[in-house]
């Protein structure tokens, strides 16, 4: 919306950047200008001709009124909030890991002001029968960014004492602050990218404190994690980039309870590599942890190999190989309520080497001798949307089978894509 003052001379203009619209003032002087005659006629190539001619410009009505905008300060405060989207189950979106957020059954209500600076958003979540109420508030006027979030529902954890009658306990509560800085360094074909992060956690946990001979309640976790990524943009029909790798490091510790539970760190690299034809894919991981105990110890950030339950260990060494290819894009449509995209399969191998797993006898902990867990099998999804949705569907099963104990285990699955919302 260029405009030139009559009093000064000075060219002003709308400009948008990081906090939204705003007015550039220039220089402008329109006696040193030069001025361009268009001619009659431009000869382009020998076989064509242009001709341009001015075309008259409609004076304005010298009846009309030209309306005049009272100006007042915008306040940041009262336009905090502004709900926008919501969706029809609960996730993460802070979490930047590309393989998606954990998405569970729920709700989840978005709000997002106008210059994009503060984000919130409400939700419900259900998982194993269990009722979750999430909050979370996101602000990035500073730098670096700001984050409160808080989740209630659920039973606290409890660990059990030999003789020791247990606490009458409430709802659990977990509450967290965390900051972190998203850096973005993508370049050509390339999105790349850095994300330093620190978090405090509570938890309200009951843990036995031996000095005092007594249950309390509540624990501080802090973690401070890096998660590094570059990887080549991916077309419509690749199922996962053809070159890249991330890599994500965490470090878990209890600063104010460390007599009691000790530390955990983690290290988890995935590596992208073209597959044998066009839009097919492999993915190589793995994954380390180690864990310090004192008294307690920390749930494991590493999930388990596919087709084995949870279990603890204090030393885990994983690694997973994932052949990704697609098998036919039917293109098939509902009108308005469906539209099957594409059906797609994975080959997975998973192996684990687990030292030292925690297990429960009676009301004692004790270790037991290293575990070698290892499952195979195949995926199949099917990718589609529903009721015109902008976020992508997978439904699928999984075929797992574990060589050690001969078993074979067939799974449902459920997924949805998030990077595009």
């Amino acid at each position: 919306h260029p405009e030139v003052s009559p009093d000064n001379g000075l060219l002003s203009y709308s400009s948008y950047g990081l906090k939204g619209y705003d007015i550039i003032l220039n220089s402008f002087d329109p006696l040193a200008q030069e001025t361009f005659e268009i001619p009659d006629s431009i000869t382009e190539q020998s076989f064509s001709s242009v001709n341009l001619k001015p075309v008259p410009v409609k004076q304005p009505d010298s009846t009309l009124r030209e309306a005049i905008y009272p100006e007042r300060n915008y306040s940041k405060i009262s336009h905090l909030f502004h709900l926008h989207s919501w969706a029809p189950y609960w996730y993460d979106y802070t979490d930047p890991d590309i393989h998606g957020s954990a998405v569970s059954t729920g709700i989840t209500l978005i709000s997002q002001n106008s210059l994009s600076t503060a984000i919130a958003a409400l939700g419900y979540e259900k998982t194993d029968g269990i009722n979750y109420f999430h909050s979370r508030f996101t602000y990035k006027g500073f730098f670096p960014v700001f984050d409160v979030s808080s989740t209630y529902g659920g039973t606290p954890l409890i660990a059990p004492i030999e003789d020791v009658d247990l606490p009458i306990v409430t709802t659990n509560l977990n509450t967290s602050f965390s900051t972190y800085v998203p850096l973005t360094f993508s370049s050509g074909k390339f999105i790349s990218g850095m994300q330093p992060s620190f978090q405090l956690r509570y938890n309200s946990i009951y843990f036995y404190h031996f000095s005092d001979r007594t249950y309390k309640r509540g624990m501080v976790i802090a973690e401070p994690r890096i998660y590094l990524y570059s990887y080549l943009r991916t077309s419509l029909r690749d199922i996962q980039p053809a070159l890249g790798f991330t890599l994500d490091a965490r470090y878990s510790s209890s600063p104010f309870e460390d007599d009691i539970y000790g530390n955990i760190k983690s290290l988890r690299l995935n590596v992208y590599l073209p597959g044998l034809f066009e839009n097919q894919g492999l993915r190589l991981r793995g994954e380390w942890q180690q864990q310090g105990v004192d008294s307690y110890y920390f749930q494991n950030h590493l999930t388990m190999p596919r087709g084995y339950s949870y279990r603890t260990f204090i030393k885990m060494d994983k690694y997973s190989a994932d052949y990704a290819f697609p098998v036919i894009y039917p293109d098939l449509d509902f009108g308005y309520l469906f539209y099957l995209k594409r059906i797609r399969g994975n080959f997975f191998v998973d192996y684990m080497k687990g030292t030292e797993k925690y297990i429960l006898e009676g009301s004692s902990v004790v270790t037991s001798d290293p575990e070698y867990p290892l499952s195979q099998g195949l995926e199949l999804f099917a990718d589609y949307h529903l009721f015109r949705f902008i976020f992508e569907f997978s439904s699928g099963v999984r075929f797992t089978y574990l060589p050690h104990e001969k078993n074979l285990e067939t799974e449902l699955l459920f997924t949805i894509d998030l990077n595009q919302f």
